[in-house]
């Protein structure tokens, strides 16, 4: 079995840490991993996901989109991307969003679901 990159082992690392709430420790495993591949897809959404939860919007959506244009049919990035407009009552830019990952991925019942939910302007 092959070991893990360099990357994936400082994401990991970065996983366990957030767990243990050692957010500031993730944060920097996480950028670490970028640091050393900058296309890495699970340090962008790790780190993402913990910046929302650290209530840093605004750098979240920074890291979505950044991976989005790295890689611009990832499924993760485009909904969660959409459900923290939601969050931010950004409903216009969540529809827009959501609208644009169905076009990708058309069938599929959660990005289905969170459209269908979404509240009327």
């Amino acid at each position: 079995m092959a070991e893990p990159s360099k990357p994936d082992q400082l994401v990991a690392e970065g996983r366990l840490l957030a767990a243990q709430q050692r957010n500031t420790s993730a944060l920097r495993k996480y950028e670490e991993a970028l640091a050393l591949d900058p296309a890495h897809e699970r340090a962008w959404l790790a780190k993402a996901i913990l910046l929302e939860d650290l209530e840093r919007p605004d750098d979240a959506l920074a890291c979505y989109d950044a991976l989005l244009r790295l890689q611009p049919d990832n499924l993760a990035a485009h909904s969660n991307r959409a459900g923290l407009l939601v969050q931010q009552g950004r409903i216009g830019e969540a529809r827009a969003a959501l609208d644009h990952a169905l076009t990708l991925y058309p069938e599929h019942p959660v990005l289905l679901a969170n459209r269908q939910q979404l509240p009327e302007e």
